[in-house]
């Protein structure tokens, strides 16, 4: 949201910095702070900002800290007492009870909130005939009459009805429009649905896959709420993967051809976006809804993978990001099963997971190698160890008497073969799976003699073995949990 504001400030900035997006990022008084900073110096000029479809504050995004500083601006740049910001937000009324839920921003939107209440049928007529006849065209007799009855009081209504007025004057009659053409094009709850099966049946079914890829895409699944439509950058679509790139651009033609999808640009990329340019298409093409009551666990699984991608990508692609574990089996089974294609970043992002996994599990093997040659060189050396220093044990004894000059070296045969006896008996109570007294001998034997390769082989055998790790000493009852400090000291 803080770009879109930007970009609105900007445009109406009287010295227009070269960016206002830190500022507006800066804490609760950033609005406020950006504002004043884009009007005159004057202490007269007032600026309204109008946020349409407030609810995509929610719908659209996910960062909750995000939303609360989002919130928390408005509220501390309307309420300041020299603000010059007037703010109008519009929201549906399927989610009023949405920002009620945030105390600050929910008091205020009590205390000013305007309904509006759908139009009455003397309202309808205007908003159908008065357009008509500034532009020269005219409704035939009880044209009016009828769309209005078909309007009725149902909610959301509004949309379908500026979709059929648009369809009638493309269908007119020299300058007027005509129950004929109302009739066949389905009138006002069937003509969305009607332009859209049309659009799907002309199309060979490759297109036809790609087109139900592009939809399932374009929308966000309500929690409780309806499901509402969403914005993608059109480098993200799956569909690129479904279909050639002609036929991928001959489906979005297509349905932009008819407005039923519109084209902008993202606020801080500038990449080209899509969206659906009708909610009410959610609820009046059968064909759409049967695809989302289909996929709809589909859609939920590959939110996820889309939310994890984005992060990995904004992270630099640190591999610390990728998919791990039980989480990257259960994508890889569900990439199995799904009919959804997914986006070239999640395909990306999914295969750098998996190759990652097997460069680990290389790495895995290569050590559980090394420490399998270590064990068996260290065993083989043990046994030429235990016999040369036996036989020297009996030499040294045979001449023991020989000199007295000779008693040093007789003190270091049997300090070595004091050690040689201390690994024998490491490994002994290892094979008893003693692992305590195993790397008691073991470190024993090191400590006298730090250089041996012997003792410090069956250290390391005997450290890598299951057994006692640390002992916490102190603490004299019942242990029920223990939990460890991330670095690992307390």
């Amino acid at each position: 949201p803080w770009e879109e504001i930007e970009i609105a400030l900007l445009r109406v900035a009287v010295n227009p910095p070269e960016t206002l997006l830190n500022q507006l990022q800066g804490g609760d008084r950033g609005l406020l702070r950006a504002v004043r900073r884009s009007l005159p110096n004057d202490e007269q000029t007032e600026l309204v900002l109008i946020v349409d479809q407030f609810e995509e504050i929610f719908t659209l995004v996910e960062d909750e800290a995000l939303r609360e500083q989002f919130l928390n601006s408005l509220v501390t740049a309307v309420l300041d007492e020299r603000s010059r910001l007037r703010l109008i937000i519009t929201l549906r009324a399927d989610f009023y009870d949405r920002p009620l839920q945030y105390v600050d921003f929910g008091d205020l939107l009590r205390q000013r909130s305007v309904s509006v209440l759908p139009m009455t049928p003397d309202e309808l007529e205007q908003a159908i005939n008065k357009p008509a006849q500034e532009v020269g065209v005219r409704l035939e007799p009880g044209l009016t009459a009828s769309i209005i009855r078909d309007v009725g009081d149902q909610p959301g209504t509004l949309p379908l009805l500026q979709y059929v007025l648009t369809e009638l004057f493309e269908e007119r009659d020299q300058n007027i429009m005509t129950r004929a053409a109302y009739e066949a094009i389905g009138g006002v709850s069937g003509a969305l649905a009607r332009r859209a099966d049309e659009i799907y049946e002309g199309l060979d079914d490759v297109a036809r896959e790609a087109t139900r890829q592009l939809f399932l895409q374009l929308i966000t699944l309500g929690e409780g709420v309806e499901d509402t439509r969403r914005r993608v950058r059109l480098s993200n679509l799956g569909l690129i993967q479904t279909a050639e790139v002609s036929e991928s651009s001959a489906v979005l033609d297509a349905y932009a051809r008819y407005r039923l999808l519109t084209f902008d640009h993202d606020p801080v990329t500038r990449e080209p976006t899509v969206e659906v340019a009708h909610e009410a298409i959610l609820r009046e093409w059968d064909r759409l809804r049967e695809w989302l009551n289909e996929s709809r666990d589909d859609i939920r699984q590959e939110r996820i993978l889309t939310r994890a991608a984005q992060e990995w990508d904004a992270q630099h692609r640190d591999v610390s990001f990728l998919l791990h574990g039980k989480r990257l089996e259960q994508i890889e089974d569900w990439q199995d099963i799904t009919t959804l294609m997914l986006t070239p970043l999640e395909q990306e992002f999914v295969e750098q997971s998996l190759a990652q996994r097997r460069k680990e599990r290389r790495v895995e093997l290569a050590r559980r190698e090394r420490e399998a040659q270590l064990e068996r060189r260290s065993r083989n050396f043990l046994r030429s160890l235990v016999a040369v220093f036996a036989l020297a044990a009996i030499v040294a004894a045979a001449l023991g008497l020989y000199a007295f000059q000779q008693r040093q070296d007789t003190l270091a045969s049997a300090a070595e073969a004091q050690n040689v006896a201390l690994v024998a008996g490491s490994q002994a109570a290892l094979a008893n799976n003693d692992t305590d007294a195993a790397l008691a001998l073991a470190w024993r034997a090191v400590t006298l003699n730090p250089e041996s390769a012997l003792a410090q082989a069956q250290l390391s055998e005997a450290a890598y073995a299951p057994g006692t790790v640390r002992q916490f000493i102190g603490h004299k009852g019942i242990v029920f949990r223990l939990a460890v400090s991330p670095d690992g000291r307390t």
